[in-house]
């Protein structure tokens, strides 16, 4: 209660965007799904006039560009990334960005956008949820997973090799075989098409790949890895007649040899580690910030002390 306080009082006395400009760097915050009753739209459109009037928000090649000198920049450099190429990204996000011209990255995985089949965590979630408790506890000791909520049991699936995953999944979609999700998950999950990725105005939106299918590539074996690292770029940009430079690691999890295979491929990539991003960092790995729920955490979040 305490801290949520001094947040508070932080960002009502601007303290938070006073203290933010004297950490160098580019702020890269990670967004995943804008929309419905926990994350209104409204309460996203106020955050990003809330940056947009204390920060440089920049595409990601301005970032770049950026984070190769060792300047300090007044005001600080934000850019906006979003994960998993989401439907609320285009019916929720994209108006906002268009309304208030503010850049943006999309991380979009074009084999589910083919399908419109949804990121497996979002589908293992949303069916372990729909178990009753019993059942629910039945599929856990089965699977080996430790005791916890559905959000520790797909934690606890990211962990896993891809084919013990693989496994798992698949006998969490015999479990269900009735599901049917609701129109709030719908909301929250379905993915943008290709004609939505399409009518993304290109000087406001960079979309980067994502890998293929949203596996964690730290899970597979290196020629896997690969195909979803290469194939993904390749996919898109056949199908946006224009380069994808840009890639997000699922879940943020990389690896020395994975990180290397990127070379050649992509000019960056961005993980979850959670601080500023600087220079002299690798651009093949570089660091976001996880965006708030709420204006006064975020700012927060914007300006603390990072290693």
């Amino acid at each position: 209660m305490w801290i949520s306080g001094v947040k508070a009082v932080s960002h009502a006395t601007g303290l938070s965007s006073l203290l933010a400009k004297r950490h160098a760097g580019v702020r890269i915050l990670m967004f995943h799904e804008v929309g419905g009753e926990d994350y209104s739209t409204r309460e996203f459109e106020r955050q990003i006039t809330y940056v947009r009037d204390r920060y440089d928000l920049v595409s990601i090649d301005e970032a770049l560009e950026a984070l190769a000198t060792n300047q300090r920049h007044s005001p600080p450099k934000l850019l906006l990334t979003f994960d998993d190429g989401l439907r609320n990204h285009f019916q929720e996000v994209y108006p906002v960005l268009v309304r208030l011209v503010v850049p943006a990255v999309f991380y979009v995985c074009p084999g589910l956008i083919e399908r419109q089949q949804w990121l497996w965590n979002h589908d293992a979630r949303a069916r372990i949820e729909a178990l009753a408790p019993e059942a629910r506890r039945r599929f856990t000791d089965e699977a080996g997973a430790p005791d916890g909520t559905p959000l520790a049991t797909i934690e606890w699936l990211k962990l896993l090799p891809a084919p013990r995953r693989r496994d798992v999944t698949a006998r969490l979609q015999e479990l269900t075989p009735e599901f049917t999700p609701t129109a709030a998950q719908h909301q929250r999950f379905d993915l943008m098409s290709w004609a939505e990725l399409l009518s993304l105005d290109p000087r406001l939106v960079t979309v980067g790949s994502h890998t293929l299918t949203h596996p964690i590539l730290t899970g597979l074996e290196p020629e896997e890895a690969f195909k979803e690292v290469r194939a993904s770029r390749d996919w898109l940009e056949d199908r946006l007649k224009r380069p994808v430079q840009h890639f997000c690691f699922p879940n943020g999890l990389t690896s020395p040899a994975v990180t290397a295979s990127l070379n050649g491929i992509y000019r960056s990539a961005v993980t979850t580690v959670q601080r500023i991003a600087r220079h002299g960092d690798d651009p093949m790995a570089l660091p976001r910030l996880s965006a708030a729920k709420q204006l006064e955490r975020l700012s927060w979040r914007l300006h603390r002390p990072t290693p």
